[in-house]
């Protein structure tokens, strides 16, 4: 069993893993697409990605391109009702926010009750400035310029106490979004030099094929297994030759060192413990090349990536097989996605970590099948203590109802509700999100539809706003908390 202080091992053993195979995924379909013995491959994954679209389409999982395309053009609505029995609290309300990307303007409003009290917010952002206003002190908007808020902000925040540190970090915010929003045209970069190296990479993976035979899905079925074989030496020259790059790119240098990039930094926005705080291209190349020396030094091992191909090139299970070393500790990372027989056969996933005994340290299956009127998926998690927690859900295609359910061996806990789509928006509906604690009770809905309608509104700037507007916020503020 790994020692507890270790406890990161898996993650730093993980990501190396995943990295490599994505690098290795890129190389290929960029230059080994029409090598021999691999086009079975390209086929499969192509099969593969029609297989998850038409399964997507059939779930809930669609959701995903609805609230996709909301973002660019489309309302969020999200209802909520929330009570607490034992100290006799209540809140309920409605807040939506609409986009418009294109032509780059957002809205949010709210209107939700506490405790009896009522509170609203209507809040409007686009190209050139940001606007709000609350039914609490009346109707009016108030709002600022990205433009002149550096020479606004001076007599307003002399009249509220600012000082100019505080008024400078303040400009120094606005600017930031201003940049955000309205960003500056930028040219692709030369992508020459990083195609010739994962060409390079490619050329350096070693490929071998056999016809063998595989149980999927309960069935023996004959097929192709293909191999793709990435050692450390080639992982380690692939890292270091894409870092020389980027030390060189100057496109990529000025995008890191723009307006926006260094207004963030000076506000220490990526500021965090053993981080520098400095969110130059410079910073960003030393924490990468630190990051490869640690790997350098610490991490070793081959990496094998195994294709199971039958007829008609369907992909019937896909292996990554790792075997490494970090920091002087070896480890195992066993990856098999079972695919079936058949494009409406179930998926099964299974993830598996040893330790430096070969033991099982941690073990993930995952499960997921359709049937005809339904669609059922299960996650058994076994980490190294034993401890084995299920997840579970169930949804029915005919009414859109499902349940989540968690059981650890000792707790269990449900959720309920409904997912309803009818293709152009949908709606979730959660009955209980507390899981019928006698305490309290929260549920909520979601609703997400394409197509926005955001108004132009008049409003007060900056430079006008009086004091009689802090006293108001002042109240407000009190009021609430």
């Amino acid at each position: 069993m790994i020692k507890k202080k270790k406890g990161g091992l898996w993650w730093k053993i993980a990501i190396p893993v995943v990295v490599i195979t994505a690098a290795a995924a890129v190389a290929y379909f960029m230059f080994f697409r029409q090598a021999q013995g691999l086009l079975a491959i390209r086929n499969a994954y192509t099969k593969l990605g029609g297989e998850v679209s038409t399964r997507i389409d059939g779930s809930p999982l669609k959701a995903y391109k609805l609230l996709s395309d909301s973002l660019s053009d489309g309302v969020i609505t999200v209802d909520f009702d929330y009570r607490n029995y034992r100290n006799k609290e209540e809140a309920k309300g409605v807040a939506g926010i609409s986009t418009r990307t294109e032509d780059r303007e957002f809205a949010l409003t709210a209107d939700f009750t506490i405790n009896g009290r009522n509170y609203d917010l209507e809040a409007y952002m686009n190209k050139e400035r940001i606007a709000a206003r609350t039914r609490l002190i009346g109707d009016k908007y108030y709002g600022f310029r990205y433009s002149t808020f550096k020479n606004d902000i001076r007599g307003f925040g002399r009249l509220i106490g600012l000082n100019n540190e505080t008024m400078d970090t303040l400009s120094d915010a606005v600017d930031v979004i201003n940049d955000a929003m309205n960003p500056k045209p930028g040219g692709g970069g030369d992508l020459s030099s990083y195609t010739n190296i994962l060409a390079r990479f490619a050329r350096s993976m070693e490929i071998v094929s056999e016809r063998t035979e595989i149980d999927s899905g309960g069935a023996i079925v004959r097929c192709t297994r293909t191999d793709i074989i990435i050692n450390e030496d080639a992982f380690i020259k692939l890292i270091n030759d894409l870092y020389e790059t980027l030390e060189e790119d100057v496109s990529i240098r000025k995008q890191f060192d723009s307006d926006m990039f260094s207004r963030l930094s000076s506000m220490y926005l990526f500021s965090e413990p053993g981080m520098s705080g400095n969110s130059s291209y410079d910073s960003f190349l030393l924490e990468l090349k630190n990051a490869i020396r640690d790997i350098e030094r610490n991490y070793s091992g081959d990496i094998a990536i195994s294709f199971f191909t039958g007829r008609v090139d369907r992909l019937l299970r896909l292996e990554i097989n790792a075997d490494t070393v970090y920091d002087g500790e070896k480890a195992g990372l066993r990856i098999s996605l079972d695919l079936g027989a058949s494009a409406r056969d179930r998926w099964v996933l299974n993830v598996a970590m040893t330790d430096d005994h070969g033991r099982n340290s941690t073990k993930i299956v995952w499960d997921y099948r359709e049937r005809a009127n339904s669609i059922e998926n299960s996650m058994i998690i076994t980490p190294d203590d034993g401890d084995q927690i299920t997840l579970s859900s169930l949804w029915l295609r005919n009414n859109g109802d499902f349940r989540l359910s968690y059981d650890d061996g000792r707790d269990k806990a449900e959720i309920t509700g409904a997912f309803i789509t009818d293709g152009k928006e949908f709606r979730l509906e959660v009955d209980d999100l507390l899981g019928g604690d006698a305490g309290g009770y929260l549920a909520f809905s979601i609703t997400v539809a394409n197509g926005a309608q955001i108004d132009s509104i008049e409003y007060i700037n900056l430079d006008r706003w009086s004091e009689a507007l802090i006293d108001e916020l002042e109240t407000i503020m009190g009021n609430f908390f």
